[in-house]
This record gives structure tokens, C-alpha cells and sequence, in this order.
């Protein structure tokens, strides 16, 4: 049982209140790590006051959990998020919708991870708990379907995600209480969804669509508009236009880093999309700007502690380019470890994975053909000096 307010005294509440509206300030002025500390300052003081069975308690949590997450400390975001379930199902009740909101959050972190098994277990409890306590047609189902679909779309079951992702946006267009937040994040992701399907005109109307929603009602400068920014310019490279994809990424990249700092899982969804920009237009000086793109991703996957696919195309994509460039043990080692991640999560005919063997094979060829070259070079030289004779002395 939590102490009481009344026992805890009004001052406590106050400076509660005090501690919340520093950190919401710090964070506008994108002080994030500030801000962080003040939120778990927040949460110690809620549970002081309210214990833990209590709705303040766990948006506390939330909004801690949130804000780990913004700092890129994906880490710390899951564990929040699951000591959060695990609180809410022992004192809130496991069919209770703050379970549910839990459980969701805790989903959105792990899918960031790359655990995507695990998160779907999670996203549909959340469902299943929601649409019994508030109905299909509410606003926070409809923000539950949408993140199973992002999750379904992020696991490359198209198929799945698709009616979820309209279903979301139905839902949220149609609702007593439409969000305009809420039909533009369910519009970005369905023109995703297109664009990874190859409907890319399609792609491009939604994206549009949702940039122009998120301007007007978050500002130029919002992370969520810097999402449909970078999404505009993959649509745009996937149609072979990369000279109008550019300034896209660069502003979308821009806004991330001035918003959440230079090592938040966002900001390297943005690096690796302009990194294959530079990789695609396949000259020197973009490869070498490609292989520093993808280092500084795997510096940041190295402190979030990202797995699964996105970690393995990273290490695929540098091993190519610095198979490219000669460095064949650094490639082959690259290449092996992309393998080893993938092996376990695909099929042993999966296009990735095929990919990567094949590139593998091609650093190990060129390794042996240059080394070949070499040594004949070096036995040519030697027997051209072998057969130079030297004239003798004498008139």
C-alpha cells in the first residue's frame, strides 16, 4: 500500500508537480539529460507519495520510460517499461488499462531493439486488454493497432500489417474525438507501408500528406516531423531521384540531432537511409562518406545495444564497401558477424542472408586474386632483375 497524501503532506505534492513541469520545460529547450534526471527524481517522489497502485505512479513511469528512451537509453527504457508491467499486473490489475498501456509501451521499446517475437506477445495483450475496457473504436485501440502494425510492417509481414495500419486510421479519422496527431502517425506509417510494397506514387501522396499534418500542428522543427521528412526522402530515393533525397535527409537529420542528441536510436534509422544514399551512387568519395556514416551507426547500435536485422545490415553494408576499398580482413570479419546475426532469424534462402554470402565470397576472391597478382608481380620483378647483365671492364 502507498502512503497516503494526507500523511505525505501537501508540500510533497507540490514539489511533485514542480519536479514535472521542470523536466516538460527542459525537454521543450531539448536539455534532454536534464530533463532525464529530473524525471527519475519525478518517479522516486510518486512512488513516495502515491505508492504503487496508483495512476500517477505509472504515468510517472511512463513518462520516465519516454524520456530514457528520447536520450537514446534504450536500455534503461525497456527496463522501466518492464518493472512498470510487472508493478501495474500485481496492483492495478492484469486486465486493468493502465496493464495495457504498460504493456504497450513496453512493446514500442522492445520493437526499437529488434526483439520483434517478444514485443508482439506484448503489443497484443495490450489489444486484447484495451479493446475489452474501451472498445474497437476507441482512440487508444486505435493507437494500439497501429503500433502492432508498425511492429507486423518492421517484421516484414506486409500482409498483416496493412489492414491494421488502416484499421488505425479508420478508426482514428471516424472517432467522436478524432486526433489530428493520431490520423498523421497512422498516415506516415501506411505511406511506409507503401513504400516498402513498391507503391511508390502511392507512398509519396501519404507521405506528403502526413509531412503537411505534422508542420502544421508540431512545427517544422518537431522529431515526429523530422520522421516524415527522412520518409519523403527515402520515397524519393527509391524512385531514383537522389539529388531531391539529399536535403531531405540532411534536414531530417538536422532537426534529430538538435532534438535528441547524436546517439538516439531515431537519429540512426536517419544515418543508415543516408548512408545507402551515399553507398547507391557508387563513387569514391560517396563510398568513403558511406563507410563513416556506418561506423558512427555502429558506435550508436553499440550504446543502445540494437540487435537483429538493422545490426546486421550495417555490418553487411560497411564490409561491402571495405571489401571495396582492400581492407579484406576488416570486411571478412564484418561479413562473418552479419552472418551470425542473421543465421538464426531467417531462412537459410533468404535474400539478405544470400546477399551476404555472396559478398563474403567476393572479399574472399578478391582477397586471393589481389594476393596472386601480387606475388607474380614480385617474381616478375625479381626474374627482370635476375636477366639484366652487367657489362664487364674494358676497352
Amino acid at each position: 500500500m502507498g502512503t497516503s497524501q494526507m500523511q505525505v503532506g501537501p508540500e510533497l505534492i507540490e514539489e511533485l508537480e514542480e519536479l514535472e513541469a521542470a523536466a516538460i520545460e527542459l525537454a521543450g529547450e531539448h536539455r534532454l539529460q536534464e530533463a532525464n534526471e529530473l524525471w527519475k527524481r519525478h518517479l522516486d517522489l510518486a512512488r513516495v507519495i502515491y505508492g504503487d497502485a496508483h495512476e500517477k505512479t505509472f504515468a510517472a513511469m511512463n513518462a520516465l520510460g519516454e524520456s530514457h528512451f528520447t536520450v537514446g537509453d534504450l536500455p534503461s527504457a525497456v527496463a522501466t517499461f518492464r518493472l512498470a508491467v510487472e508493478l501495474s499486473e500485481r496492483n492495478m490489475g492484469p486486465d486493468s488499462i493502465t496493464t495495457a498501456t504498460m504493456n504497450q509501451g513496453l512493446g514500442n521499446m522492445l520493437s526499437c531493439t529488434g526483439a520483434y517475437a517478444e514485443t508482439e506477445t506484448f503489443m497484443r495483450r495490450a489489444l486484447d486488454i484495451m479493446t475489452r475496457e474501451r472498445g474497437i473504436s476507441h482512440n487508444d485501440t486505435a493507437g494500439i493497432i497501429h503500433d502492432l502494425g508498425l511492429l507486423l510492417m518492421r517484421n516484414d509481414d506486409y500482409s498483416g500489417a496493412e489492414p491494421l495500419l488502416r484499421q488505425a486510421l479508420e478508426i482514428f479519422e471516424e472517432s467522436h474525438e478524432p486526433t489530428a496527431t493520431g490520423i498523421a502517425t497512422a498516415t506516415h506509417t501506411l505511406g511506409n507501408l507503401l513504400l516498402l510494397k513498391g507503391d511508390f506514387e502511392g507512398a509519396q501522396v501519404l507521405m506528403q500528406e502526413a509531412l503537411q499534418a505534422r508542420e502544421e500542428i508540431l512545427g517544422s522543427d518537431h522529431t515526429d516531423t523530422a520522421l516524415s521528412v527522412r520518409m519523403l526522402g527515402d520515397i524519393l530515393c527509391a524512385r531514383g531521384d537522389l539529388i531531391a533525397a539529399e536535403p531531405l535527409y540532411l534536414r531530417a537529420l538536422a532537426i534529430q540531432e538538435r532534438a535528441l542528441g547524436p546517439c538516439h536510436p531515431q537519429l540512426a534509422h536517419m544515418l543508415f537511409d543516408y548512408a545507402l544514399v551515399f553507398e547507391r551512387r557508387d563513387t569514391k568519395a560517396d563510398d568513403l562518406a558511406a563507410v563513416e556514416l556506418f561506423r558512427r551507426l555502429l558506435d550508436i547500435y553499440k550504446t543502445t545495444h540494437c540487435t537483429g536485422f538493422r545490426l546486421s545490415y550495417v555490418h553487411s553494408h560497411l564490409g561491402r564497401l571495405l571489401g571495396n576499398q582492400g581492407f579484406f580482413d576488416e570486411a571478412e570479419q564484418l561479413l562473418l558477424r552479419a552472418l551470425e546475426i542473421l543465421l538464426p532469424l531467417t531462412d537459410p534462402d533468404d535474400e539478405d542472408l544470400v546477399w551476404v554470402q555472396e559478398q563474403l565470397a567476393i572479399v574472399r576472391n578478391n582477397r586471393v586474386a589481389i594476393k596472386e597478382w601480387t606475388e607474380s608481380q614480385s617474381a616478375s620483378s625479381t626474374s627482370s632483375q635476375m636477366c639484366i647483365s652487367v657489362p664487364s671492364g674494358g676497352a
